[in-house]
């Protein structure tokens, strides 16, 4: 599966990606996969729980809500024109 990624909404920089499994104990793990700015400092994970043993399809998982919330998000002007308890003084 392609994946695009779309730039930084407020620098324009390509971001990075990452992925992490950490083991907790026998029986539970977490695959984070990650979209981030270096330039800007912002980011979107996402954290899947998984029982036992991490797949590489947990893997893949992790990367299609990652990308896709990280493509999905509106910048923060919009955000902050529509927040109705915004008062400009």
């Amino acid at each position: 599966m392609i994946y695009e990624l779309k730039r930084c909404p407020f620098c324009g920089m390509l971001p990075k990606t990452e992925v992490a499994v950490t083991k907790f104990g026998w029986d539970e793990s977490h695959v984070d996969f990650s979209v981030h700015c270096d330039a800007c400092g912002i980011g979107k994970t996402a954290r899947l729980k998984i029982a036992k043993y991490v797949e590489f399809s947990d893997v893949d998982k992790a990367k299609t809500l990652a990308i896709n919330a990280w493509n999905q998000r509106e910048y923060i002007e919009n955000e902050e024109q529509n927040d109705p308890q915004r008062t400009d003084e």
